[in-house]
């Protein structure tokens, strides 16, 4: 179903679905400043919370279009399957 590109298990992971799953860059300097405080209090950094352990502290990843904007859930769906969909009444 997704596409990931960061690090992360396989056995977790799509690497060849149609939603294409991005890690943000950390442009704003807050975000590290948070994951370091985090990290003083015992919680650890989890770059990828969708693998094998959900704990710990991330930046949120996104499902972003090649063209940059936010992918639409549609964008994940057999179209095959979609269109040979019957309705009678």
């Amino acid at each position: 179903m997704e596409s990931y590109s960061g690090e992360g298990d396989d056995a977790f992971r799509g690497r060849e679905g149609p939603l294409r799953v991005t890690n943000p860059e950390p442009r704003d300097p807050l975000f590290a400043t948070i994951i370091k405080a985090a990290a003083e209090i015992g919680i650890r950094h989890n770059p990828d919370y969708n693998g094998a352990s959900q704990e710990g502290i991330a930046m949120s990843q996104a499902t972003i279009g090649r063209v940059g904007g936010r992918a639409a859930p549609s964008a994940g769906k057999d179209r095959r399957a979609h269109s040979a969909i019957t309705i009678t009444g």
